[in-house]
């Protein structure tokens, strides 16, 4: 997926040279539908889950045909899912900060196991810079929990 941001003199070059699009450009019939169904492929190619999933939801109501319909809801379903993990595993990193900074390292403790076995399902497709956001911040918290700091910190330290 990093490949797909990489930049380039010839925009066009990169659009051509993407296998998801040229699928979509050889295998959907419906000519609308194919439209939206390339925005799609360009929004998740830019990192932007949540117009991806909007438009493969307008996909799904466009398309007449019942197995690209299905495989249209699957994909908005599958991003949905990726964004709300995402989501989820951020917002138990917080707790687990502001936690630590209110002195209960114990909540701290397992508010970041939490966000840990979350981070452990995250598809296979997810970008490497939020493996690497995530990890370094697992490590930060679990190096402040381990010396009973309790001061606030910011993401730069990290």
């Amino acid at each position: 997926m990093e490949d797909r941001f990489k930049r380039t003199l010839n925009p066009l070059e990169l659009w051509n040279a993407d296998e998801e699009i040229q699928s979509i450009i050889d295998n959907e019939p419906e000519d609308d539908v194919r439209k939206l169904r390339l925005v799609a492929q360009q929004f998740y190619n830019n990192g932007d889950m949540e117009n991806t999933q909007k438009y493969l939801i307008q996909s799904y109501w466009a398309s007449s045909l019942k197995e690209h319909k299905d495989q249209y809801l699957s994909d908005a379903l599958s991003v949905y899912e990726y964004t709300k993990l995402e989501d989820d595993i951020k917002k138990f990193i917080q707790l687990s900060d502001l936690n630590r900074q209110f002195g209960d390292l114990k909540a701290s403790t397992n508010f970041l196991e939490t966000a840990k076995s979350l981070y452990k399902i995250l598809p296979e497709d997810t970008s490497s810079e939020s493996y690497k956001f995530f990890e370094k911040c697992f490590d930060y918290e679990d190096y402040l929990i381990s010396q009973k700091d309790s001061k606030p910190h910011n993401l730069s330290e990290y």
